[in-house]
């Protein structure tokens, strides 16, 4: 019968830390979607601009822009001052849009390559780091700034989050690796007398025994054509036995019969599923330590940390 377990989590550190790099990724695109947006709305003729911007990309153009004479009204430049004479033919727009295309490009380049590789998402929070710099040295220190100031401000705290985490769960993964891995310690050698004297104890507590408890029931047989995640699998003494997901319901198959099943929902929480089969008794959850583990009549045969 299954049955949830204390010390319940609702995410994994593995999950979370893989949560924290992928909200950098999304927070990165979403950066650059609007850098493109507001330059596009420059080059033609808009003075809207929206926040969430890179500062540099969107400056080169909208400078290119104002210059040649294409972001404002003629009213608009007369009450600024600017003149006919003062305006730029347009290859000076042509000659400023090159860099902000160079820039833009970086950044989707970053966020394409760092779904593999950490180094480009380093090399984009370098970027931003520039970027900031930029809007500071360039545009001052200006109370009308402020919601760019606190942008730049929250989209490198991502960004320098995502960093970290990824490492972190490296270090997780590295852990989980090392207790796969880890070494078998044999049992001291025993001579045939205590191999003896001990076989004959273990007949003899064996008679004095309770009798064979009986069989779980299986509930019906695993359905191998529906979309599923194996959590754990192991084969002893003849027992196939599988712990996994499928949708939101957890099941405990043994030899291609589910014996055992929980529906954790989203959240899933510590848990256990259990059987009986043949005197023998199989276990199989998820613990509050964050590991997926099988056990075969009351030892540990197989564990794994969830990473996701």
């Amino acid at each position: 019968m299954a049955k949830f377990t204390t010390g319940a989590r609702s995410m994994t550190k593995g999950e979370l830390y893989e949560s924290q790099y992928n909200s950098a990724r999304v927070n990165l695109l979403i950066a650059v979607a609007f850098t493109v947006l507001n330059c596009v709305l420059a080059v033609f003729g808009g003075s809207t601009y929206f926040l969430f911007s890179c500062t540099f990309p969107y400056t080169m153009v909208s400078e290119g822009a104002f210059w040649t004479g294409i972001m404002l009204s003629a009213e608009e430049y007369a009450e600024m001052g600017v003149t006919q004479a003062d305006m730029m033919p347009m290859w000076f727009l042509y000659v400023m849009l090159v860099p902000a295309v160079i820039a833009v490009g970086l950044y989707v380049l970053c966020w394409a390559l760092s779904k593999k590789r950490v180094g480009w998402m380093i090399a984009a929070t370098v970027l931003f780091v520039i970027d900031t710099l930029f809007l500071i040295l360039y545009y001052g220190v200006h109370v009308d700034l402020i919601m760019d100031y606190l942008f730049h401000a929250w989209v490198l705290f991502i960004l320098i989050r995502g960093v970290i985490a990824h490492f972190r769960l490296k270090e997780v993964k590295a852990q989980a690796a090392e207790f796969s891995g880890e070494a078998f310690v044999p049992v001291p050698e025993q001579s045939t007398e205590e191999v003896q004297m001990q076989q004959d104890g273990d007949a003899a507590q064996s008679e004095q025994s309770e009798p064979t408890k009986a069989n779980s029931p299986a509930l019906h047989m695993a359905d191998f054509s529906t979309k599923n995640r194996v959590l754990l699998q192991y084969q002893v003494e003849g027992y196939d036995i599988c712990y996994r997901r499928v949708g939101k319901v957890n099941e405990l198959v043994v030899n291609s019969m589910v014996y055992d099943l929980l529906d954790t929902g989203v959240a899933e929480f510590p848990h256990e599923l259990s059987c009986m089969l043949d005197g023998h008794e199989i276990k199989a959850g998820f613990g509050a330590d964050s590991h997926s583990y099988i056990v075969f009549d009351g030892e540990v045969v197989k564990r794994k940390l969830r990473l996701v």
